[in-house]
């Protein structure tokens, strides 16, 4: 950590030994540095109240504070995003470990990193957009501990990773700038984030011999880097790892997300969601093959919120609401799964099976399965032809 940085009085507490002018709301916590180099980032959060409550930065302590600063001034002087250390846990997982723990400076430093990343695009306008049009609690998922860690706890000195370990913006924006050209928009940018995985598959969990015995030819089931999913092109955990993964794509270009469990099949399903943009994918496993194109796999926000989170997880109504855009993509788009079930396993029978007689209740009539029928048949020439592969942004 630098120690060549000087301040007149600490930026972000109150309880500093000398009484600034007076201020309002949560800036009167910001007090101004004598760093020349930081001096916009303190106008800009001293304009800025949201941005100080959405990342709660009036609660750091000193040691967390001098660290987020050191970062901003490490991405100043070399132009490249903060980055961080690999904990040294990881480097100790055993077989199968999907979480590991973290020492308190390690968390500290992880944090100020991510933080000092998000605050350094927005002052150097390298995105054509700004935290200040996110809403307090999107800035929460945005910049407070939830939107990495799976466990944070200052009092205790408990800081944790569960499934995907998301340790350096560095890492994780080289990933996010490979992949994602429109930057039109947030949602132009999530739409290049779900084209980037969908040659990814489900991780393989379990593995057999040729007598039914099992063993380790299988993947992974480690705990994962963001570089190393992304190398892999393998979600060791299916949607418990990809839905993250977007996330903290989504993340390291300033776009607010969330992932949440419970209400996709009334399971213990992770979906990922993006209120800003209005856009859910419903099940992070959603992004695996399939026909429909990139622009179209995520479902509305809006609608989730009325027709899905606003019933208790679990509850059937929700689950069968949280599958009705899926259902009705794969009507539109039908691919390879749709075409062998109806060409392999029974035809209309099966369609009628998949559609309407599902566990949570119908999803399709049947005129619209008629005309689905009529499709395949016109495209396989009555299931003659070789069943065609998935091909959903071509």
């Amino acid at each position: 950590m630098k120690k060549s940085l000087a301040y007149s009085i600490p930026l972000l507490f109150t309880a500093a030994c000398s009484d600034p002018a007076p201020k309002e709301g949560n800036s009167a916590c910001l007090f101004q540095p004598t760093e020349k180099i930081l001096q916009p980032y303190y106008e800009f959060l001293s304009k800025n109240d949201k941005v100080i409550s959405g990342g709660n930065f009036c609660s750091f302590s000193p040691e967390l504070y001098q660290r987020v600063w050191d970062k901003i001034q490490e991405a100043e002087e070399t132009g490249l995003p903060p980055a961080a250390s690999l904990p040294q846990s990881f480097y100790k997982i055993e077989k199968d470990q999907i979480q590991i723990t973290v020492t308190a400076s390690e968390a500290h430093e992880i944090y100020a990193a991510h933080l000092a990343h998000s605050l350094w695009r927005e002052k150097n306008k390298m995105f054509p957009w700004s935290l200040t049009e996110y809403t307090q609690d999107q800035l929460e998922d945005l910049l407070q501990p939830k939107a990495w860690f799976n466990s944070w706890d200052e009092q205790k000195k408990e800081y944790s990773f569960r499934h995907l370990l998301d340790y350096s913006p560095k890492e994780t924006f080289q990933i996010a700038n490979e992949n994602v050209s429109s930057f039109s928009d947030q949602k132009a940018a999530m739409i290049d984030i779900i084209k980037s995985v969908r040659s990814f598959r489900h991780g393989i969990a379990f593995s057999y011999d040729g007598e039914g015995n099992p063993n380790d030819d299988h993947d992974p089931q480690e705990i994962a880097t963001m570089q190393t999913m992304h190398e892999e092109k393998i979600s060791r955990h299916g949607c418990q790892t990809m839905s993250p993964y977007i996330v903290q794509l989504a993340n390291v270009l300033n776009i607010p997300g969330e992932t949440i469990r419970g209400y996709y099949f009334g399971a213990n399903h992770r979906s990922a969601l993006f209120e800003f943009t209005d856009q859910v994918l419903a099940h992070g496993d959603d992004v695996y093959g399939g026909n429909t194109p990139s622009s179209e796999l995520m479902d509305s926000y809006k609608f989730w919120e009325k027709e899905v989170l606003s019933y208790p997880k679990g509850d059937p109504t929700a689950a069968h609401n949280s599958m009705i855009h899926e259902y009705k993509m794969a009507i539109k788009y039908p691919g390879w799964g749709i075409f062998y079930g109806y060409c392999r396993k029974g035809g209309m029978g099966w369609l009628m099976k998949a559609f309407i007689f599902e566990k949570f209740g119908p999803f399709a009539a049947m005129d619209e399965l008629k005309d689905l029928e009529a499709r395949i048949q016109d495209i396989t020439k009555n299931c003659t032809t070789e069943i065609p592969l998935d091909h959903p942004d071509q």
